[in-house]
């Protein structure tokens, strides 16, 4: 069950966190928010869950968020708390009205025999370019968009093949570092190693060995 904190400073410690209302049985996946209210949750199977704002009792269910597939990514876009991404089912889809209506991107759709056909894994938007639009498929392939989702480019592709064979390699959430506009770093984990990208995907660098196998970054 999602806990919430009344103390917007520095992370308390566990205990002073209480549950906020009441949220999906079937468990959820992925918690987000722009750094306002509403905040998100992803669910498996049940959709996208909205706690509207730091009164609210209860979280609600997104009117049209598909629920048939578990929520692997949700990301807000920067400064527009009702805009956001979810990737599920291997696919993208963007709300701009808070969850109430989704509509499938051109991103992951698999059969086409382009270089976008495959499953998505992460999502990311950086800060300063709202219209921008960072996602990974399972292929290795990251895909770049700079309106809002609406057509993709294929950029770098990562080797997914890591240097032992029995290792499961798979592509975790992107994380946008501090930097300039447009050549902010980029990093991104799989089973084997971290990845860091300083030209928008176009090329990539194993930075470091991923012997913990973090969820996130």
């Amino acid at each position: 069950e999602p806990f919430a904190c009344p103390d917007p400073g520095p992370v308390p410690a566990f205990a002073d966190w209480s549950l906020t209302g009441e949220a999906p049985t079937t468990g959820f996946s992925t918690l987000a928010t722009s750094g306002e209210y509403p905040v998100y949750l992803g669910s498996t199977l049940s959709g996208v869950w909205v706690l509207p704002t730091a009164g609210a009792q209860d979280w609600t269910v997104g009117n049209s968020a598909p629920t048939t597939h578990t929520t692997g990514d949700l990301v807000v876009v920067p400064d527009n708390p009702l805009q956001m991404y979810r990737s599920a089912g291997g696919r993208v889809a963007r709300t701009d009205d808070g969850a109430v209506s989704w509509r499938q991107l051109p991103f992951g759709e698999r059969g086409t025999g382009s270089a976008l056909d495959g499953n998505t894994y992460g999502i990311a938007v950086p800060r300063d370019e709202p219209a921008t639009v960072y996602a990974i498929l399972d292929t290795g392939v990251f895909g770049v968009s700079h309106d809002l989702g609406e057509t993709w480019e294929a950029r770098g592709r990562i080797d997914v093949v890591g240097p032992d064979p029995t290792r499961l390699d798979y592509f975790g959430r992107i994380r946008i570092m501090p930097g300039e506009t447009g050549s902010e770093p980029i990093l991104l984990h799989d089973g084997s190693f971290i990845w860091r990208s300083t030209d928008e995907g176009s090329t990539w660098e194993a930075v470091a060995e991923n012997t913990g196998n973090p969820d996130a970054l």
